[in-house]
């Protein structure tokens, strides 16, 4: 018996629920029920305990594990396996060091991580129990639509937060999810390649979203360019609640991209913030300015610069920012 088993049991119950009976369905002793449930309060739950009537769970906390995120789950793949840590190194690390024995569709989450990484080697801060730090394992067999992926998962995160909250996000292109001008989310993806044959080993999306960060939450020199979407919305978001939104959004379009594709690229297009806006366009430190014109089938940002020229630019060849700050 586990007491994942004992909350099972609380969880289908709407009613108190007697120690004997749960002993008696879990073949085990009214003492081995009791140190269940003690447990799951040290976890958070607000179990009330009565004496000749048993158990009532009354509230289940926001913590992102595996019990909770399950919990009226349904996906084909993406979430079928779900590993939480309470705290990592980095999730993505996590996944390119196990994908051998980790099964395709593997999420891999943390509350907290110690090396939390963003594009092109920047450091993210991953604090506990305010955000959602997850990484997902795919083993696609094709190449083709790789490079597609990191816009796809934005579109999905953008779906989650509106379902959860209301709140359309816009996108930076490529990869940074904002609400009023503040980054709320960046993607990371990396790939594995057999030398040999060019076959994919794997591919990791990770991402990292602020949910309930307080300004305070955030270095002095981040707190005019990263935000979360509690200040956006002004009050506490369900953490569990939207890591499971996101979850199931990224298992319906990655399960079929070819027939969400099209839907997809026109959210994107959409929710680009930076179409018509000028911005710096980061080959050199400095930066070119250009006006960001459009976005291209492949997700690549066509730009078009002072002398006329334009060019499509791929996010792993550069980065860009708007002409007056970050947006």
């Amino acid at each position: 018996m586990t007491k994942n088993d004992v909350l099972e049991i609380l969880s289908i119950e709407k009613d108190f629920v007697s120690g004997e009976y749960i002993s008696r369905k879990l073949g085990v002793s009214r003492v081995a029920v009791n140190k269940a449930v003690t447990s799951l309060k040290r976890d958070g739950y607000v179990i009330e305990s009565s004496t000749n009537r048993g158990y009532m769970l009354k509230q289940r906390p926001d913590c992102l594990s595996v019990t909770e995120l399950k919990r009226n789950l349904d996906t084909e793949c993406i979430g079928k396996d779900i590993l939480c840590f309470d705290s990592i190194d980095s999730t993505n690390t996590y996944v390119k060091n196990n994908y051998e024995k980790l099964n395709d569709g593997t999420v891999v989450i943390a509350e907290k991580q110690t090396d939390g990484r963003g594009r092109l080697g920047r450091s993210f801060v991953s604090l506990p129990g305010v955000g959602i730090y997850m990484s997902v394992l795919l083993k696609p067999e094709k190449l083709d639509k790789v490079s597609f992926l990191t816009a796809i998962t934005g579109v999905c995160i953008c779906n989650a937060i509106e379902k959860v909250t209301s709140e359309r996000p816009k996108i930076k292109w490529t990869n940074d999810i904002i609400i009023q001008n503040k980054k709320v989310c960046g993607i990371l993806t990396e790939m594995g390649v057999e030398g040999e044959t060019g076959k994919i080993q794997y591919v990791v999306i990770g991402m990292g979203i602020n949910v309930n960060q307080t300004e305070e939450d955030f270095p002095k020199e981040l707190r005019n360019i990263a935000g979360s979407i509690r200040e956006a919305c002004g009050k506490k978001i369900g953490r569990v609640e939207l890591c499971r939104s996101v979850i199931e959004e990224m298992d319906v379009v990655l399960s079929d991209i070819d027939g969400h594709y099209s839907k997809c690229l026109d959210l994107y297009r959409k929710d680009c913030m930076n179409i018509g806006r000028r911005i710096l366009v980061m080959k050199t430190q400095e930066g070119i300015e250009a006006e960001a014109v459009a976005v291209e089938e492949d997700f690549s940002l066509r730009v078009k610069y002072h002398d006329g020229r334009e060019e499509s630019i791929k996010s792993g060849e550069v980065s860009i920012r708007g002409v007056m700050g970050y947006t």
